[in-house]
């Protein structure tokens, strides 16, 4: 049984968790449109997204953040998560909303294969099998055989650097959030 003061905290961080989730999109909506209707740069809009989300946590930065870059692993994550903008935005500028997400959402098949390999996460067959269906409809989605833009390949690139910085954030479990949100942004 939950008691009350935990459903409420329980509450409060689905709240925070969907209003989180809501503001993805529409960074990425915001991109496409700066990068398409006012030609700016997709890198320019790629750093203005890391320089808002760094400014906003500036704030809540917990005493001692700055131990963290002693784990080579958050450098490498930063420069995933910098990779993976970059190259949504730049994806995002060439070609439809939904192909480019259809390219990301490969990030899953990325993240189990290297979860597997670097992690040593259990693989059954049936994971396998569902990674291969995943697969089969970002091929659906992405249709890569209709198109000969490098959006495309650019949505793929940013599908691969999403999913390795799924996996290192799995090893990063026991860091403190903020201070490797900080240090992604700081990076990026």
């Amino acid at each position: 049984m939950i008691r009350p003061a935990n459903a409420l905290a329980m509450l409060r961080a689905l709240g925070i968790f969907l209003i989180g989730m809501a503001l993805i999109p529409f960074g990425d909506t915001a991109n496409k449109m700066l990068t398409t209707e006012y030609s700016v740069h997709p890198l320019f809009s790629a750093w203005v997204r890391f320089a808002i989300g760094f400014a906003v946590l500036l704030p809540f930065l917990p005493e001692g953040t700055f131990h963290i870059f002693r784990n080579r692993i958050i450098v490498f994550r930063g420069v995933l998560f910098a990779g993976g903008i970059t190259s949504i935005t730049i994806a995002l500028s060439q070609i439809p909303l939904s192909q480019a997400f259809g390219g990301l959402f490969y990030a899953p098949v990325v993240s189990f294969l290297t979860a597997v390999l670097f992690l040593k996460e259990r693989a059954p067959f049936a994971r396998w099998l569902f990674v291969a269906l995943a697969f089969g409809g970002v091929l659906m989605v992405t249709q890569p055989w209709t198109t000969s833009s490098s959006g495309l390949a650019w949505a793929f690139l940013a599908g691969t650097f999403y999913g390795c910085f799924l996996t290192t954030s799995r090893a990063l479990a026991d860091e403190n959030p903020i201070a490797v949100l900080f240090a992604q942004g700081i990076i990026a």
